[in-house]
């Protein structure tokens, strides 16, 4: 067997990290979404529990489409991020996989 050449090991631990970095990201954006999508949710909430029209003006100028609109957006990019992070995760594991064949 030959040796391993003592780059390998720091180039999967540079590597790693750099995997936890963009999990950790994609996690934190989607805690921000998901957050901004409870916003949403509240706002949308009470607009419909308003009993001085401000409702009814609200639909007939867009608010409510633009409310709806951007709850389907945010849904959607929370989903692709789900998409991101199971991307991440699995290179994840082969790289950890990886780094403890070698040893």
């Amino acid at each position: 067997m030959t040796a391993i050449d003592p780059i390998i090991p720091k180039l999967l631990k540079i590597k790693q990290r750099d995997q936890e970095g963009r999990l950790t990201a994609i996690m934190g954006e989607m805690r921000d979404l998901e957050r901004k999508l409870l916003e949403l949710s509240k706002e949308r909430a009470n607009l419909d529990a308003r009993d001085d029209g401000f409702a009814r003006l609200s639909v007939e100028n867009g608010y409510l489409r633009y409310l709806s609109h951007r709850q389907d957006l945010l849904t959607a990019r929370i989903t692709n991020l789900k998409e991101q992070a199971k991307t991440v995760q699995a290179e994840l594991r082969k790289t950890v996989f990886s780094a403890s064949a070698l040893q």
